[in-house]
Formats: structure tokens, C-alpha cells, sequence
């Protein structure tokens, strides 16, 4: 995160499939410096439990690090300090692809 500009913020961030990647261990530490520059944030993220994705195939990607259900994924963000807004496991139009795994991806809108 030390990529972004001193004092710069940002009405919004998305993250689309993105947080997945980076290493438990790591998270927090990127979702607070998140927090610090942006007022809103949008999270789209595979979905699981026990070691594995709810979609099947999401199991595949080898940089895939957390595997973690919806709950886990709003505890995660409200401990940095985002209040979420909105947890849902489906929105029209995104990953529509998937919508025969009814609890395969999450999407987080906090502040």
C-alpha cells in the first residue's frame, strides 16, 4: 500500500475479486490502510468454508488464499473500522454467471 499518495482520498474503492489473493495474515493490515484513504468501499469476493469455495471451480486458482463465508468477510471489514452498509450474496448483473451457487460470492458495500 505504500504505492498511494500521501493525503489522497477517494469517495470510493472497489475491489472485485480481489482480497481472495492477498494472505490472511496480510488482510487486516490492507483493509485498514484502505480505510484510512476511502470513505466507501464495494467488495466482491468468492465465498467458502473449510478449505474450500462454494463455486467449485473457484478452487482452481492457485493464488486463491482465503476461503472464508460472507459473515467472516463483514467481521473482517467492521474490525478495521468500515461499517457495512450492505452484505448480500447476490447482486443482478454481477456474476450472474454464478447464480446457481446461491451463497457463492459475497458482495460488502461499507463506510
Amino acid at each position: 500500500m505504500s504505492d498511494i499518495p500521501v493525503g489522497r482520498t477517494y469517495d470510493w474503492i472497489i475491489a472485485k475479486d480481489v482480497f481472495e489473493h492477498i494472505p490472511e495474515e496480510a488482510l487486516l493490515n490492507v483493509l485498514s490502510a484502505l480505510r484510512v484513504i476511502g470513505q466507501n468501499i464495494f467488495v466482491i469476493v468468492p465465498l467458502g468454508s473449510d478449505g474450500h469455495y462454494f463455486v467449485p471451480s473457484y478452487d482452481l486458482d492457485k493464488t486463491h488464499c482465503v476461503r472464508r463465508d460472507l459473515n467472516w468477510w463483514h467481521k473482517r471489514l467492521e474490525k478495521v473500522g468500515w461499517f457495512v452498509r450492505r452484505s448480500t450474496y447476490r447482486v443482478e448483473g454481477i456474476k450472474d454467471n454464478y447464480a446457481d451457487y446461491p451463497q457463492g460470492n459475497g458482495f460488502l458495500v461499507a463506510s
